[in-house]
């Protein structure tokens, strides 16, 4: 009895101490979701955008972050004045405590290295 006394006792108080821990004041995130692509050089893709809304869905069900502070830019929302804005937006809300993330789903670029690698 005294055991699982003891043990109900160290479960409540992690409970409290873990609900209680909060490491950011305020969450962030700018999603970028690209599929459509306006060069026809350029390979659509059909992922990109899904992954962004299942990263956003996360964010909010799991994570605890406040849905007006996910800003999606999917497809053709996703230009680099909209992405630059939304990034220069997000830091000045941001303060000391807050964290922010992003994410990029979409094609890249590599670049050669001197090291014969990319």
């Amino acid at each position: 009895m005294k055991k699982n006394l003891i043990i109900y006792i160290y479960l409540v108080s992690s409970y409290v101490f873990a609900s209680n821990l909060e490491f950011y004041e305020n969450s962030y995130a700018i999603l970028i979701g690209i599929n459509n692509y306006a060069s026809d050089d350029i390979k659509d893709l059909g992922y990109a955008v899904e992954d962004a809304e299942s990263i956003a869905n996360l964010l909010i069900s799991k994570l605890g972050y406040n849905e007006e502070n996910i800003h999606l830019l999917l497809n053709e929302d996703a230009t680099l004045i909209n992405i630059k804005n939304t990034l220069y937006q997000i830091a000045m809300e941001a303060g000391k405590n807050d964290r922010i993330l992003v994410f990029y789903g979409g094609h890249g670029e590599t670049f050669p290295l001197p090291s014969d690698g990319e």
